[in-house]
C-alpha cells in the first residue's frame, strides 16, 4: 500500500510539473492568416443582415468527413 502510495505522489507531482510548464508557456499559434481575408467576392455587410450571423475576420469553417464503417467506399464530408 506504501508503494502504490508513493508511486501515486510521484506521478502527482511530474502531472503538476508537466502542467505548470506548459501554462507558462502560454498559447500556440498554429496557423497564419485566412487566405481569404481580402477576398472581396462576397459582401460581408448584406450577408450578415441577411442571414442574422456573425462573420468574423480570418474564421474559416471546420470541416467535418466520416466514414460508413460497413462501406469504406461511403464517405461523407460537410
Amino acid at each position: 500500500m506504501r508503494r502504490r502510495l508513493i508511486t501515486f505522489a510521484a506521478a502527482s507531482v511530474v502531472t503538476l510539473a508537466v502542467v505548470a510548464a506548459a501554462a507558462a508557456a502560454g498559447p500556440t499559434q498554429v496557423s497564419g492568416l485566412s487566405p481569404f481575408s481580402g477576398c472581396t467576392a462576397d459582401n460581408a455587410t448584406a450577408q450578415q443582415t441577411a442571414l442574422g450571423s456573425t462573420l468574423y475576420m480570418n474564421a474559416e469553417p471546420e470541416m467535418r468527413s466520416t466514414i460508413n464503417p460497413t462501406n469504406p467506399n461511403n464517405i461523407v464530408g460537410a
